[in-house]
């Protein structure tokens, strides 16, 4: 896979190869900002940061030389007027100012895909993930329309398991993923009721066993992610996380 700052899977190794604090400073490597808090509705009560106020941002982290800016929520992103001049907007801000996808600020969206419709052409998207659950179908027309006018985008699916596990939607991730040249399926195990899911050692039996052979095809399951949540790790005593990946979002800086 491309060496970017953004990819979903390998991004924590990276920062861990980033040198922390840069004369003296921390510096913001990537920026996760929540544009609206807006989920699914225009008429529904929001706060969401403004144009305006979205190029002051961009234009500081620039400064800053942060390497990356991921969209995502709080709400839907693609809820946002200006999503499509916001994308554009990080490529012509870059850095250096020049060729954006090699020194310039990378841009990831993070979407339900039910507004993918709304998505232009970027030349500067870098990857794209797809959210989906075992209780939300993917609108799959939308979807690779939206592959269709970005093909050098990396694409992804992450796939939120429930205590109603749909296996065969996961199976058609799978299919849909292989025949699109999608990068990766992620599947995390739904962290507000962990007690109900099934272990990700069960689900990878499930899949590979049960679905070999699914719909005329046979699956490749090398790109699928199993990401469980039930074990916790320590973390260390001084954490800097918040400052190398500021959330910037309507309520504030975090």
């Amino acid at each position: 896979m491309e060496k970017i700052i953004l990819s979903a899977q390998t991004f924590p190794t990276k920062l861990l190869h980033k040198k922390v604090i840069q004369d003296g400073k921390i510096v913001p490597v990537h920026a996760q900002l929540h544009l609206t808090d807006k989920c699914d509705s225009e008429r529904q009560k929001s706060l969401e940061i403004s144009f305006d106020e979205v190029k002051q941002v961009i234009d500081v982290l620039a400064n800053h030389k942060a390497e990356a800016i991921t969209i995502s929520g709080g709400g839907e992103p693609l809820l946002h007027p200006h999503i499509n001049e916001i994308i554009n907007y990080a490529e012509l801000n870059s850095v250096y100012k020049v060729l954006p996808r090699l020194f310039g600020i990378e841009v990831g969206l993070v979407t339900n895909g039910l507004l993918l419709d709304r998505l232009e052409q970027h030349n500067n998207l870098t990857w794209c993930r797809i959210s989906s659950s075992d209780d939300r179908h993917p609108a799959y027309q939308k979807i690779l329309k939206a592959v269709e006018r970005n093909p050098n985008t990396d694409w992804a699916f992450s796939h939120v398991i429930t205590r109603n596990l749909d296996i065969k939607k996961i199976a058609d991730l799978v299919k849909f993923s292989n025949e699109y040249g999608f990068s990766h399926i992620r599947l995390v195990s739904d962290l507000t009721d962990l007690d109900n899911i099934h272990s990700m050692q069960t689900i990878r039996w499930w899949l590979e066993r049960s679905f070999k052979y699914y719909k005329g095809r046979e699956l490749d399951f090398s790109k699928v992610i199993h990401q469980g949540r039930k074990d916790s790790t320590r973390g260390t005593k001084n954490c800097y996380i918040s400052l190398l990946k500021p959330v910037i979002s309507p309520e504030g800086i975090f």
